[in-house]
């Protein structure tokens, strides 16, 4: 008798455990919220020298850049090109994007990151652009970051179907001109 419920304990135990939820599966955005991972590293990029400029990030701490920002400003006698993007260089993560899939979707403080939002890797999103070619003189513009301070929503698959998330708070404060101000990732 005391074998079998020794062994229907331990079986309950375990059976408890497998059905815990994993504790990564929601986060709420909230202003220097320390994840695990956390880093308030302001730092500007802007074309100061050069045509471009660019800055990565290691969300989580592995060694390896997870996330790089990037801005060009380009004039050339046929047009010019004003630019802010994001890229992943890990291709395990993944942004909250808008519907058109074209950039990493504004979120705030208090808004929910979870596996119910829409995910999606690719290697570069748009944050704002200013296009123009003297042959085509109709400007293309897309300023959905444009003069925004707000957070994009990462998340990392750390293992098949569980993933890890954070945030990274960042400002486009023109077109070709971005300011990390801190980020965020569970451990």
């Amino acid at each position: 008798m005391k074998n079998t419920t020794s062994f229907l304990l331990i079986l309950s135990v375990i059976f408890i455990s497998s059905c815990r939820k994993d504790k990564s599966e929601t986060i709420v955005i909230k202003t220097g919220d320390k994840l695990g991972y956390y880093c308030n590293k302001i730092d500007s990029i802007a074309p100061r020298n050069t045509w471009y400029d660019s800055d990565s990030i290691d969300i989580n701490e592995d060694g390896k850049y997870d996330i790089c920002l990037r801005v060009s400003s380009i004039n050339a006698p046929s047009g010019h090109e004003y630019a802010s993007r994001i890229s992943i260089i890990d291709t395990t993560f993944q942004f909250i994007v808008t519907s058109d899939s074209i950039s990493p979707k504004i979120l705030n403080i208090g808004d929910t990151i979870d596996n119910n939002k829409r995910w999606l890797y690719q290697p570069g999103f748009q944050l704002a652009r200013d296009y123009c070619t003297w042959v085509n003189p109709s400007e293309s513009l897309y300023l959905y970051w444009n003069q925004q301070t707000a957070y994009i929503g990462v998340r990392n698959e750390y293992k098949k179907g569980h993933y890890k998330f954070g945030w990274i708070k960042i400002s486009v404060e023109s077109i070709c001109f971005v300011k990390i101000y801190e980020y965020s990732y569970e451990k």
